[in-house]
Formats: C-alpha cells, structure tokens, sequence
C-alpha cells in the first residue's frame, strides 16, 4: 500500500513538473511549422545579453529582474493559412484562464497582451503581433506584479519620447 501511494504520488509529481501551460503548448505546436522561427531564451542567457542594452537605465534593469525566461516563436515567412490559425488560437486562450490585459493597434500590427494565472500577479504574459505578414508571440515567464506592468508603461513612455 505504501509503495503504490508513493508511486502515486511521484507520478503526480513529474506530470505536475512537465506540465506546460496553454500559450507554451500553443508555442510547441506551430514551433514546428513550416518557416516557424522559435527561440528559447533561458534567464542566465537573457541576462548577460540585457545587461549590455540596459546598463544605463534602470527602469529597464528592474524589468529584467521580473523575467525568469523568454520564449519567442516568429510566424512570419509561414503561410497565411497558419498565421491566420494561430492568431485564432492565440485568442482562444482568452477562454483557457489567460486575461486580456491590453489590445491596441499600432502601426497597422494588432498588440494583445494577456496575463497568466491572473492579472494582479501573472506568472506568465504572452504578447502577440499580428496583422498583415506579421505574427510573432512573446511569452515572459516570471513574477510579475503592478509595479512591473508601471515600470513598462514608463519605459514605453521614454522609447516614445526618444
């Protein structure tokens, strides 16, 4: 009896380790298609290289604090026929316990943001952009909280004065 609760429990214990959430699963799936470009970024990696855009800007070093990885997945030179079904999906996670957090056009690309679990303290935001040939999704898997998405807001605001 006692093997089988422990066999039990470590069974739970590695699928609970190997889960994935629904935007990595998203990201697996079309990573293989056809001219996909999918580029995991592990923290030490994203680390060394942001030091070297954000050593001035402090705004920009608190950011990189929150963000444990990075996982970019680039559409673009695929069909339009797989671009169109992933921006489909992408939405759907709405329906899978992502939260819109913001949707804006900008230069002709649609922008949505969605948090994952919540959206007071996300563990994950994927951001999409699509429109016309573009389709490219970014997920941050980090600890984020209102004072991350303040500091963004602020460091849009001077990329926009520059």
């Amino acid at each position: 009896m006692k093997k089988t609760f422990l066999l039990f429990i470590l069974a739970l214990f590695c699928q609970i380790s190997f889960a994935q959430s629904p935007a990595e699963e998203l990201l697996s799936q079309y990573s293989s298609a056809k001219h996909a470009t999918f580029v995991k970024v592990p923290k030490p990696l994203m680390s060394m290289f942001l030091k070297q855009i954000v050593s001035k800007d402090s705004t920009a070093k608190q950011l990189t604090k929150c963000v444990d990885k990075l996982q970019v997945l680039v559409l673009d030179e695929s069909s339009k026929s797989v671009r169109k079904k992933c921006n489909k999906d992408v939405v759907g996670l709405l329906k899978r316990g992502f939260y819109q957090y913001a949707r804006f056009t900008e230069d002709g690309s649609n922008v949505l943001v969605q948090t994952y679990p919540n959206v007071d303290n996300p563990t994950q935001i994927l951001l999409s952009i699509t429109g016309g040939d573009n389709c490219t999704l970014l997920l941050l898997d980090g600890n984020f909280n209102k004072e991350f998405f303040d500091q963004l807001t602020k460091l849009g605001k001077k990329l926009d004065d520059d």
